[in-house]
């Protein structure tokens, strides 16, 4: 009996491993810096974060902050969960935030977004971070989330690319 169990727990192991999402860790911070960080040839700080700023408008993002000097720029895009605008944006949303969007039916979605924009001479090292936030109707913060899905991150930078 007691190898019967032995052999059960080891089978159950084995095919836990190669299911997925069964075992996945979740990213370093090591790891999640790298997925959000690209680096550009580009030597003009100033039309990087045109580029930038120009691709967050183009998803509806309102900007909140820039400062040239230091190459920060801040974004955010809300949204009531209950309105006729949530049929239209939520696919394109949980595209972003790599489904996080679709979990919320009622109060306030926000997508937060900061970038660090560094001169590196020839390159500008681009760090962006996407933060969900779901708000219930009393305004209560319900769930936040960083976003840490590598193919948000690509299709962002491939769109800012288009503007550089």
């Amino acid at each position: 009996m007691n190898k019967l169990l032995y052999i059960s727990a080891l089978l159950l192991l084995l095919v836990s491993c190669s299911i997925p999402g069964l075992g996945d860790k979740t990213p370093s911070i090591v790891e999640v810096r790298e997925i959000q960080t690209e680096t550009i040839k580009a030597n003009d700080l100033k039309k990087t974060m045109k580029a930038a700023i120009n691709t967050l408008q183009d998803d509806d993002f309102m900007i909140s902050y820039t400062d040239l000097d230091v190459g920060i720029i801040t974004a955010e895009k809300s949204e009531n969960a209950e309105s006729i605008m949530d049929i239209a944006i939520t696919s394109l949303l949980s595209q972003l935030t790599d489904g996080f969007w679709n979990k919320a039916s009622k109060g306030l979605r926000t997508v937060y977004v900061n970038i660090n924009i560094s001169d590196l001479g020839n390159d500008m090292k681009i760090r962006t971070s996407f933060i969900a936030k779901v708000y219930d109707t009393s305004g209560k913060l319900m769930k936040q989330e960083s976003v840490k899905s590598r193919e948000v991150y690509d299709a962002f930078y491939r769109r800012l690319r288009k503007f550089m």
